[in-house]
């Protein structure tokens, strides 16, 4: 017979709880897509981000308008990305939330229009050889938990990116 404790590590509890924090955290900002981005190439991790900012800048372009860097942040998109895999094969986990929709508009069409199928459209502007899939969310708890699968209490800090972070007139 063993000694041996089954009980899990303080630093596995840790871990388990930190990743269940994160997942809470991310449900409750009730985003409304979930976007998978593929590059396709080899391509960097700086010179992914720059085109998920390129790409948020687009989306919100377009939703809101030319001058939708003058809105307050919490009448813009707000997205989270999620970076999985090696320079040959990055792609980005992303939950997205499209802003609220003022009578006469409908945002949510405007934004799935933008991805049509799994090719084209502004992510193909962007990285020609890029591939996508979009979700409409319908279980907040269980997108965030797919989407920071890879993300861990040290996972390095570049590899989950908000677009908060992105200047909005660059």
């Amino acid at each position: 017979m063993s000694n041996i404790s089954e009980e899990p590590s303080f630093v596995g509890r840790n871990r388990v709880a930190f990743k269940e924090a994160q997942a809470r955290f991310c449900a409750a900002l009730r985003f409304t897509h979930v976007l998978t981005l593929s590059w396709n190439r080899d391509t960097r991790l700086e010179a992914a981000q720059g085109d998920l900012r390129r790409l948020h800048r687009r989306v919100d372009e377009e939703l809101l308008g030319r001058r939708f860097y003058k809105l307050p942040s919490e009448a813009r998109s707000l997205a989270l990305f999620a970076f999985e895999g090696d320079r040959r094969s990055v792609h980005a986990h992303a939950m997205w939330r499209v802003p609220p929709t003022p009578p006469g508009t409908n945002r949510l069409l405007r934004f799935h229009r933008m991805f049509p199928g799994e090719r084209g459209g502004v992510w193909n502007d962007i990285v020609p050889p890029g591939s996508y899939t979009l979700r409409i969310i319908d279980d907040h708890a269980t997108a965030a938990s797919y989407v920071l699968k890879e993300q861990h209490m040290n996972s390095e800090d570049r590899r989950t990116v908000w677009s908060t972070e992105f200047s909005p007139i660059k």
